[in-house]
């Protein structure tokens, strides 16, 4: 008996938000995706391009880093790193004086590729690949917050790409 009602009322439940829910698309809510295998399972997608492919709307040069973009609200948020002088070639050299450097966080119109603003971290790199920023921005309502490679979290306006916050996460050595 306690399993029929408890079966009824989750699909009672399930019912109701079916019917109450409006249809969103899927979210990508986290790097390559909701199972993180960069498949995209959402209907009606296309599967191929007529000749001569699709038309390039814009691009833009960034400079070295991991970091893959964000998009919302239509602007694009991407990490880079520019190096102010060759790294060592010596990994253990370059973790142990560090590789002096600015970290940039760039927000992009989606529609024009027009940099909207720009923000300039100087930072020194303790680490064995020095090649940039690794952490894609995460954009959550007015502001996006991005991880530098060495622990440095910003917390940004979108419109304009002013300091709401940051921490460095060596404030809480171990």
């Amino acid at each position: 008996m306690k399993s029929t009602y408890l079966l009824s009322a989750i699909a009672l439940t399930a019912a109701s938000i079916f019917v109450i829910s409006p249809t969103f698309a899927d979210d990508w809510p986290q790097w390559m995706g909701p199972e993180r295998d960069g498949v995209w399972r959402e209907s009606g997608i296309a599967t191929g391009f007529s000749e001569p492919g699709p038309r390039k709307l814009w691009s833009v040069p960034v400079d070295a880093g991991y970091t893959g973009p964000a998009v919302a609200n239509g602007r694009v948020f991407v990490m880079d790193r520019i190096a102010e002088e060759p790294k060592p070639e010596d990994a253990r050299k370059a973790m142990i004086e560090g590789v002096p450097g600015v970290e940039r966080i760039l927000c992009f119109d989606a529609d024009k590729g027009e940099l909207l603003w720009e923000r300039k971290f100087e930072v020194l790199y303790k680490i064995s690949y020095p090649s940039g920023p690794r952490a894609t921005p995460l954009v959550e309502g007015d502001v996006v917050y991005c991880l530098g490679a060495m622990g440095n979290l910003h917390c940004l306006n979108v419109a304009d790409g002013k300091t709401v916050w940051e921490k460095d996460f060596k404030d809480y050595e171990m």
